[in-house]
Parts: structure tokens; sequence; C-alpha cells
């Protein structure tokens, strides 16, 4: 689940498109986080059965992180940023 959760946003870094496959058990945990940031900025997160599509190049953006939901803790908090380098 973590590996997942690492390469998402590290497989939007480059812009094209990527599918995952695996279990049912692992593309049925949550992944609303992620899903959100796609929603935000207009890329693709296309969940289908054992599969996750995501595509498009992810930008410098704020997000807040539901610790509750992702069940990650963070030790600073619960706020994630990106920034640009402009």
């Amino acid at each position: 689940g973590s590996t997942l959760r690492f390469l998402i946003p590290l497989c939007l870094l480059g812009g094209g498109e990527v599918t995952f496959t695996g279990s049912e058990t692992l593309m049925s945990r949550p992944l609303s986080v992620y899903e959100e940031i796609c929603r935000r900025q207009g890329l693709r997160f296309a969940p289908s059965g054992r599969e996750l599509t995501v595509g498009g190049a992810l930008s410098a953006d704020e997000i807040g992180l539901p610790v509750t939901a992702t069940g990650m803790v963070l030790p600073c908090g619960s706020t994630a940023i990106w920034q640009s380098k402009e």
C-alpha cells in the first residue's frame, strides 16, 4: 500500500500516463487524497478493478492531508506544500 502511495505522485511528475496493477484489496484501499489532487489539477485518475491509471503533469500546489483518511501521521502537522522553483 505504501509503495503505491509513493509512486503515484512520482509518476505524475513525469507528465505521462502510468497504469498500476495490483490485487483487489490493494486497489480498494483509500486513495482519495490523490484523487482530489488529480481532480483539482485536471489530471487523470481512473481506477478500474485491479488497475489504476494516472496521467498528466503534477504542478506546484498546496493541499491538506486528512490524517484520519490516509492513516499517515506527519510529525509536523497535516499539511503538505509543493512549491514551484519560480
